[in-house]
Parts: structure tokens; sequence; C-alpha cells
């Protein structure tokens, strides 16, 4: 005697579920940071320091994407004072230019640029040099933020970034400030500049040893069922 079909269906049904079901992963991520200077804050321009980073374990899983976060700061103050025979509008721009890279291949993985603009309208020369008056100012408490976020998903970035230990990264600043808007103009810049890097590894995790064991008792229900099924039809 036959299975009648809905019975069929149903035994398809929950087999296939309880097999299917285990496989399923989402992926997940993990992430790591550090400032630089070491300690946080800002430092003067120019300067470069090498810092380390913990890489990605491949016994959680395998690596989908590496995602790098850089912010940068740059802080100070900006000062100007001209000496033209007319009057000027002069523009101040305090700046930095911040490169994060990977110190083994020289790789770069994310650059910033904060910016403060000032613009003054100055006087022809007012006859003296004090960063003030009508032909001069002076900006302070200048601050101001950038951030960059690249993913990468290239193997040969990936490989960087798996492994035992951790992975040195160097971030270069330089002061990128300048004047610009009269011809004999006299400026004095204090440009200092910090950062802040993340790495976020995205991964698919390794399926945990409950996964593996409900799979594996799925397929030996249904087995069991259907040697089960076999017998009672023969008896029928």
């Amino acid at each position: 005697m036959s299975i009648k079909l809905p019975v069929r269906l149903a035994l398809a049904t929950a087999v296939s579920t309880m097999v299917a079901m285990p496989t399923v992963a989402s992926a997940a991520s993990i992430s790591y940071s550090a400032d630089i200077p070491t300690g946080g804050g800002t430092q003067f321009t120019n300067f470069d320091e090498d810092f380390f980073l913990t890489k990605f374990d491949p016994s959680l899983g395998t690596l989908l994407s590496v995602n790098v976060m850089l912010t940068g700061t740059v802080e100070g103050s900006a000062a100007a004072e001209s000496r033209d025979a007319a009057p000027s509008t002069v523009t101040l721009d305090l700046s930095a230019g911040l490169t994060l890279t990977e110190t083994t291949t020289g790789q770069e993985l994310a650059f910033v640029q904060p910016l403060v603009k000032a613009v003054e309208d100055f006087t022809a020369f007012d006859g003296t040099i004090d960063f003030g008056g009508t032909s001069g100012a002076t900006h302070t408490g200048l601050t101001a933020t950038e951030m960059d976020s690249q993913t990468y998903m290239a193997p040969a970035i990936l490989a960087l970034f798996t492994g035992p230990g951790d992975i040195q990264l160097n971030l270069d600043a330089m002061g990128m400030s300048t004047a610009s808007g009269a011809g004999n103009l006299i400026t004095e810049f204090s440009t200092l500049a910090g950062a802040s890097a993340k790495v976020t590894y995205e991964y698919e995790p390794v399926p945990e040893p409950l996964t593996i064991l409900g799979a594996g008792a799925a397929i030996s229900f249904g087995a069991g069922f259907k040697r089960k099924l076999g017998k009672n039809n023969k008896k029928k």
C-alpha cells in the first residue's frame, strides 16, 4: 500500500526544514581602534607615527571585507598682517593632511584633510606689524574634523589584515596651512593634528558545533523515519 501524498509532503517538508535551517549563517563583525598620537589629542605637525591594530582571527570564520575609517582633526591658530599699500581681502586656511598606510606594502588606506577657513578684509598697512589693527588679524581656537571610510574586499588587502597578532599601520600628518589675498603678507600658523583609526572586519562565522549536530540529527531522523514507514508498508 503506498503512502498518501500529504504524508510524503509533510515528511519531505519536515526533513528539509530541519536540514536547511542549521546551515543558514549571517555575517558578523568585529572592530578595533586606536588614537594617534598615542593617548589621543593632537600635536604639532609635521609628524608620522606607527601603531598596531589586531588582525582578523581566521578561526572565527571567513573574512568578507575590511572597513577602514579614519577621523582626523586639525586645530590651532592663524594670524596675518598685510603690508600692502592698498586694501585687500585675505584668506587664511588652517589645514592638515593625514594619510593612513599599511607599513609593509605602503598601501594607502585612507586620507583626510580637515580645514578651517577665515576671511578678513584689511585696509592698507596700518604701520604696525602686530597681527591686529586694521591691516591684520589673529584667530585662535580654530578646529575642524573630517572622516574618510573605505571598504576593501580585494584578496590581497584581506590577506594583509588576516592572521595572528597585529597589523602595523602608519599615520602621516602634514601641515598644509596657507594664506592668500595680499602681495605683501606676513603670516603665522600653529597647526596641530591628531586622528582616530578604526578597522571593522565583516566575516561569515564558522558554524557552531550545535548547528552541525542539528544538521546530522535531522538527517538521521529522516533516514530512521523512512525505514519505519518501509516496515509498516511491508506489514500491510
